[in-house]
């Protein structure tokens, strides 16, 4: 189905270079567009075509002729002249010449020397523009006034057909170049097409195979670590009144199930709810004061030194007997909030955040 598409898509833009073709005047240029259209036809995919047109632009640009717009000035200058005032018969300056030339020998004196000095004004006239037609013009003019045959007339003629005949291929170059251009850009938006269709079915495929496996690993992870979980922590924390055996694997449905808390006396006796070494939410901790403190004050040694001077100081913050305590279940959560807002903001590495948040866990009351 690809294949048709492509060979559609080259067909069409081959039919339309082949149109522009027909419309060319300059045999060299016409037969290069028929070529390149010939070439997109047998192209075999899109990118074939695109290096087919790529060539041919090449080529038509390699004949760009870089005197054309001079040469175009010049004649569209002396055709106005000429118009205005003729040299001979005819519509065209090329006319006009190729008539003089061969009435040259025929002409009066007065219309002889009239002749010449048309011509040499055409000559100095289009100097600025195009020193070639400027010279056959003045050849002609001497020609003239010298009683010539009219070769150098029929020269300069011939020069004037050659100019407008450059002036026409480099027209017909443009024309055939604009055509391949679009040609590239047709060629272009159906490399496009062809491409988001191939995302979009990539996509399709990729978004079905991630669901798929997101579901099976999902349901096995969840198993696994609830009852691991859960039998472990059962074991471990076997602490008298049961308060560690709560299955907290919340992976999946075993260990979500709470623990019969009767531990393990392998890992440990099982001490009373009511020892505070043991039950934390009986206990106190030290609580900072932030840095306050009391007045400063003297201290003085059992035995004072003879001199009766001050032996020490203390800072104020107090001594062991007046420590600040706080529950510990009172602080706990204040110590897990800055634990958890340093793993957010502290460069921590990834392999010990998991470490930290296991530790904030087991401590928790």
């Amino acid at each position: 189905q690809r294949r048709q598409e492509v060979e559609q898509t080259v067909n069409t833009i081959a039919d339309e270079i082949d149109d522009v073709a027909d419309q060319i005047e300059t045999p060299e240029v016409r037969d290069r567009l028929k070529q390149a259209a010939a070439e997109l036809r047998e192209a075999p995919d899109l990118e074939r075509a695109m290096e087919t047109l790529a060539e041919a632009r090449q080529s038509l640009n390699e004949g760009t002729d870089d005197q054309a717009l001079a040469l175009k000035t010049a004649l569209a200058g002396l055709e106005d002249k000429l118009a205005q005032a003729p040299v001979g018969e005819g519509s065209t300056a090329e006319e006009q010449l190729r008539n003089l030339a061969e009435d040259a020998g025929s002409l009066s004196e007065a219309d002889r020397a009239a002749a010449a000095e048309r011509l040499q004004e055409l000559a100095d006239a289009t100097a600025g523009t195009s020193t070639e037609l400027a010279n056959a013009l003045e050849n002609a003019a001497n020609d003239v006034a010298s009683g010539g045959n009219g070769d150098a007339v029929a020269a300069a003629a011939d020069a004037v057909q050659a100019a407008g005949d450059r002036v026409q291929a480099q027209q017909d170059r443009a024309k055939a170049s604009s055509a391949v251009r679009d040609a590239q850009q047709a060629v272009s938006d159906a490399q496009q097409q062809q491409q988001g269709q191939g995302q979009g079915q990539g996509q399709g495929q990729g978004q079905g195979q991630g669901q798929g496996q997101g579901q099976g690993q999902g349901q096995g992870q969840g198993q696994g670590q609830g009852q691991g979980q859960g039998q472990g922590q059962g074991q471990g924390q076997g602490q008298g009144g049961g308060g560690g055996g709560g299955g907290t694997g919340g992976g999946g449905a075993s260990g979500q199930q709470p623990g019969s808390g009767q531990g393990s006396p392998r890992n440990g006796p099982a001490f009373g709810d009511k020892d505070a070494a043991r039950d934390p939410s009986r206990s106190e901790i030290y609580n900072p004061t932030g840095g306050q403190r009391g007045d400063e004050v003297q201290v003085r040694f059992g035995v004072e030194n003879p001199d009766g001077s001050v032996s020490g100081k203390t800072d104020g913050t107090g001594g062991l007997a007046n420590v600040p305590l706080s529950p510990y279940t009172d602080r706990y959560a204040d110590y897990q909030r800055s634990a958890s807002d340093s793993l957010e903001t502290l460069a921590i590495p990834a392999s010990l955040r998991d470490l930290i948040r296991v530790y904030f866990t087991e401590l928790e009351p």
